[in-house]
């Protein structure tokens, strides 16, 4: 996860602001656009969205407005309405300016034929959006797509809109999650962890049971993805995210929602949400896309491991091609959210040794950083039933005794 600084207005300021911009709206239909019908299934979060600064229509000669919402949404479009959101939100963040005069120089549009390249509208939003990291030039491509769109007027793909949200929320990406989508291989490695990641939050998800990685995204679904960053909201009690926006069925506001703050929830977790552990037997470790299976009794689950995921096997440093010589064997496994991409392998408790590098005081558990011998570090937990001898601190030379991610005994 990429840690940078952001500026937010309260919570209570933001919900009051888009109370305030939606109250502006008569009624249920009040969208303003022609072809936007009342029985839509996006018309409340078109009708939010448009309240709010979100969106805009495209205007007709007679003065009317349409919004197109089955079209799909193209990047520089994208890109716009994420940026609004973010403002709306005082999610924005500050940062030095880059200058890509060079690079809007060469998407320049021709003088005829279907427009290319980047709008001069566009370009504030699509420099902010380069200058936080959350597009790359690449996704830019000047490339003609099959309707002979390219760079900022070509249609941005679902896996594409999935990176740049979750980079624009800064969401925590897990490195180790379950396979929710059946069509899991045809999405980019790269992309898979923003994808799973706005899964988890309930801000994007497939129809079903794919993802559908390749295909566009409708104006209607953005607006519907916009409005529910707005409402993803953190269940205080439970330490849970809804999955419902900001929106009751009715269409009015849900009272008492505040701006999903990743930092916030994740420090609000207890280790039980942090801690994801699967015992079982491991059925295949596919080195080709990167996933494990394991049949327990909810049978058959699939977990995908991102790129750069390390694998500890009984506190030793194992690849995937190694797990393969597991297979049909009983085991544990767990992955601690929030620390190094390390995934936990053990087929029973182990003693291991090792030097603490960092030691973290949480909630209802300590998190410690632990170099091997073998200069390889992993993420362990020690709980108040973890059983302790001596000062446990940085720098210490130790030896433990753990089953899975957490320490049975240490001295």
């Amino acid at each position: 996860m990429r840690a940078k600084s952001r500026r937010r207005r309260s919570a209570a300021f933001l919900l009051a602001a888009v109370m305030a911009a939606a109250s502006a709206v008569p009624s249920y239909g009040a969208a303003g656009f022609t072809d936007v019908s009342e029985g839509y299934w996006g018309l409340p979060y078109i009708d939010l969205a448009r309240s709010s600064g979100l969106i805009e229509g495209y205007v007709q000669a007679d003065g009317s407005a349409e919004f197109r919402p089955e079209r799909p949404v193209t990047r520089q479009e994208c890109l716009v309405m994420l940026y609004n959101t973010l403002k709306l939100a005082g999610a924005l963040k500050e940062g030095p300016a880059g200058d890509h005069s060079e690079f809007y120089s060469e998407c320049d549009p021709p003088v005829t034929g279907e427009p290319r390249g980047i709008p001069v509208w566009a370009r504030e939003f699509v420099s902010y959006a380069l200058d936080q990291g959350i597009c790359d030039q690449e996704d830019l491509s000047l490339e003609v797509d099959g309707d002979g769109r390219s760079g900022g007027f070509s249609y941005a793909s679902r896996e594409l809109i999935a990176k740049w949200t979750a980079r624009a929320l800064d969401l925590e990406e897990a490195a180790f999650f379950p396979v929710v989508y059946s069509d899991h291989s045809e999405i980019d490695p790269g992309y898979a962890s923003c994808v799973e990641s706005l899964f988890r939050h309930g801000i994007m998800e497939g129809s079903g049971g794919a993802f559908h990685p390749r295909n566009g995204v409708k104006r209607a679904e953005m607006a519907a993805i916009c409005t529910r960053i707005l409402g993803a909201a953190a269940d205080e009690a439970a330490g849970k995210m809804t999955s419902f926006g900001m929106l009751n069925e009715d269409g009015t506001l849900r009272e008492g929602e505040r701006l999903y703050d990743s930092a916030q929830w994740l420090a609000s977790l207890k280790l039980a949400d942090r801690v994801k552990t699967i015992k079982g037997t491991l059925v295949s470790a596919d080195r080709a896309y990167r996933i494990l299976t394991f049949a327990s009794g909810e049978g058959e689950i699939r977990w995908y491991a991102a790129p750069g995921t390390s694998f500890v096997l009984d506190g030793k440093p194992v690849s995937l091609q190694e797990l393969a010589d597991l297979e049909g064997s009983q085991v544990t496994v767990s992955y601690y959210f929030c620390g190094e991409p390390a995934v936990v392998i053990q087929t029973g408790p182990s003693v291991q040794q090792g030097t603490i590098v960092s030691l973290k005081d949480c909630e209802d558990h300590q998190r410690l950083t632990i170099a091997l011998p073998d200069d390889t570090y992993v993420d362990l937990v020690l709980t108040s039933s973890s059983v302790t001898q001596g000062d446990i601190k940085k720098n210490r030379s130790c030896r433990f005794i753990a089953d899975g991610i957490e320490i049975l005994e240490m001295r």
